[in-house]
């Protein structure tokens, strides 16, 4: 509805305005094989993606404890039973954040680690140059030493007390997130759904029932992408783990909107599972995987800041693979990437592991408006054939924008930008919603919505 909305202002205005953005005037742009997509989907196209658990650090803060207007709030216990709530403001020019926001979690708690040790290394050098013991002491330096040593120390420390502060807040959400990682055990829940296509009935069910994870949040979040990922699903087996789940203190409203929602469009679970898509095969993954089982229990030696390090040093190399999500796939066909040789239909079948026949019909649903054709007088949306002549003819698009009508999340946004990254030339994606939400959040939104359908 959004899209035939849009497509209808596009035709008033072509039709309506004399000099209107895709009048002659504007040949030069209309016609460059640069001009941007604008891609609307639908947020049903893919409910796994807002479900599971993420192991990078920007999508791992979001799901625990949510990102607002760029702050980040943590309630602490102090070990006594009382709390304490903290809030960090995350600025766009922390260059820390910049670079760790899209790695794994392991892979950043190294590098606050090493950020920390750097840091300690300058210090220590300021201070041995004006002769005090820490950098708060350097109004007290030692007036002695050489007029270069006390300007390179009163220059340089505005620098290294900013770098504390930053460092400080990392290590302190980082600790925050090892420590939740234990409790919940959330890198047991991450491993399964990683291998979700292993999973069996059986195996939820002891998740579900196993009283070491003790978030119902967690367990309800890891049945429902077993059951989105699983269409053959025995009406019996689903009773059986919704039982356990009830039991566990699940409240299943935003389960059952998911059976209704599942019913009504008819979804296929192999393109909604977070485990399709265009990763390695299963052998090595499931290899490296199995040595995160562990994790939870080396957390409890957690002490202090050098323990980031040794915590994760020995999985540094053992991370998951990369694999692209379903809106991934979708925009990266409708940019005409040359990878896919068969265009979009092509791109919707890798995305649906080989359903060719549930690919093909999601393509014809698509509805390309192409401002050229307008202005030769077809001014109503086409099909998807059309968007394959219109990228035979401009070649592949390298800007695109995409815009989720629904929930979106990190998840998403970063498989988006590392398709971006890693395409030559680079492209250039815009990723939007219609609110950022974790799946907290999302699980509560269609609780709402299912006691209004």
């Amino acid at each position: 509805m959004v899209a035939t909305r849009l497509d209808a202002k596009l035709r008033e205005h072509i039709m309506n305005s004399r000099h209107n953005l895709f009048a002659d005037s504007a040949e030069d742009i209309v016609t460059q094989s640069r001009r941007p997509v604008l891609v609307l989907l639908d947020r049903d196209l893919d409910l796994s993606s807002m479900l599971t658990h993420s192991w990078t650090y920007q999508a791992l803060i979001h799901d625990l404890y949510d990102i607002q207007l760029n702050q980040v709030s943590i309630v602490q216990d102090d070990g006594s039973g009382r709390t304490s709530k903290r809030s960090y403001d995350i600025n766009t020019n922390d260059a820390f954040w910049e670079s760790n926001a899209m790695l794994p979690f392991p892979e950043v708690a190294i590098n606050i680690d090493d950020a920390s040790n750097a840091f300690k290394r300058e210090a220590d050098e300021i201070t041995r140059m004006g002769g005090v013991k820490s950098l708060d002491e350097v109004g007290d330096l030692n007036m002695g030493a050489s007029t270069k040593q006390l300007q390179r120390a009163i220059t340089t420390l505005p620098e290294l007390t900013a770098r504390k502060a930053n460092i400080d807040m990392h290590m302190n959400i980082a600790t925050s997130l090892l420590e939740m990682i234990k409790e919940r055990q959330l890198d047991v829940l991450f491993q399964m759904e990683e291998q979700l296509g292993r999973q069996t009935k059986v195996s939820i069910l002891e998740a579900i029932n196993d009283p070491e994870k003790k978030n119902p949040q967690d367990k309800l979040r890891l049945f429902a992408l077993y059951m989105l990922a699983n269409d053959g699903l025995r009406p019996g087996d689903i009773e059986e783990c919704e039982a356990a789940l009830k039991l566990a203190g699940c409240d299943l409203a935003s389960l059952e909107y998911i059976r209704k929602l599942r019913s009504l469009n008819k979804m296929n679970a192999s393109i909604t599972s977070p485990a399709l898509g265009t990763g390695t095969s299963a052998g090595p993954s499931g290899d490296l995987l199995g040595k995160f089982s562990s994790i939870s229990n080396r957390l409890a030696g957690f002490t202090d800041s050098s323990s980031l390090g040794s915590i994760f040093s020995n999985v540094r190399n053992l991370l998951p693979s990369r694999k692209q999500l379903p809106v991934t796939c979708l925009v990266e066909s409708a940019m005409g990437n040359r990878a896919n040789a068969g265009g979009l239909g092509a791109g919707l079948r890798s995305a649906a592991g080989g359903s060719s026949s549930t690919a093909a019909r999601m393509f014809e649903d698509f509805v390309h408006f192409d401002p050229k054709q307008a202005r030769r007088g077809n001014l109503a949306g086409s099909n998807a054939n059309a968007l394959r002549g219109s990228l035979a003819a401009d070649g592949a698009a390298q800007e695109a924008i995409v815009f989720v009508v629904g929930g979106g999340n990190y998840v998403e946004y970063q498989n988006l930008m590392e398709f971006a990254q890693r395409s030559t030339p680079r492209k250039h994606i815009v990723y939007g919603s219609t609110d950022i939400v974790n799946a907290s959040s999302f699980l509560a939104q269609l609780s709402r919505l299912n006691e209004t359908s």
